[in-house]
C-alpha cells in the first residue's frame, strides 16, 4: 500500500475550511489594513497624510478623544486596525488556528459574540491602564485563548 504524492493539496483552500465569521474577521482585517497600505504605496494622500496614518488616527484607541464622550466607537474599530504586517499576520493566525476550532465547538453566535466582548473589554481594559494609543484585536485573541482553555 504505497500513497502516491501530490505536490499540491487535493483539498479546499486552508481559507474555505474555516467557519463563516472567521473567515470573515480574517478577510475584514486583511483589507483594512491592506487597502491603505497599498494606496500609501502608490502615492495617494488626503490632505498630505498618508490614508494609513489617517486610519489610525480616526479609529485607533484614544483616550483624550474617548474621554471627550463622543468616540465611543474607537473600543471596537480599534479591534480591525494594526500597526504593521507583523502585527497582523500574528493576531491572523492566532484568529485561524483558535478561533476556527472555537467556532466549530461554540457555534457561530456564541463565538461572534466571544470575539466582540473580548475586544470590547481588552479596549477598555487599555483605556483604563495606559494613555498610550493602541490598536490590535489583542483582547478578543485573549478572549479566544480563555474559551480555548476552558474547553480543554
Amino acid at each position: 500500500m504505497s500513497e502516491q504524492f501530490s505536490p499540491r493539496p487535493s483539498g479546499p483552500s486552508w481559507l474555505a475550511q474555516m467557519p463563516l465569521l472567521v473567515r470573515i474577521i480574517l478577510i475584514v482585517n486583511v483589507f483594512v489594513f491592506a487597502i491603505p497600505y497599498v494606496a500609501d504605496l502608490v502615492g495617494v494622500r488626503y490632505k498630505s497624510m498618508l490614508l494609513s496614518d489617517l486610519l489610525l488616527i480616526w479609529g485607533a484607541k484614544d483616550n483624550i478623544a474617548i474621554a471627550a464622550g463622543d468616540q465611543y466607537y474607537r473600543f471596537i474599530t480599534m479591534m480591525f486596525l494594526h500597526g504593521g504586517v507583523l502585527h497582523l499576520l500574528f493576531n491572523s493566525m492566532a484568529i485561524a488556528s483558535i478561533g476556527g476550532e472555537l467556532e466549530r465547538l461554540m457555534g457561530t453566535s456564541r463565538f461572534g459574540a466571544l470575539y466582540a466582548v473580548g475586544g470590547l473589554a481588552g479596549g477598555v481594559a487599555s483605556y483604563v491602564f495606559t494613555a498610550n494609543p493602541s490598536v490590535g484585536a489583542s483582547g478578543a485573541v485573549f478572549a479566544l485563548l480563555g474559551a480555548e482553555m476552558v474547553f480543554i
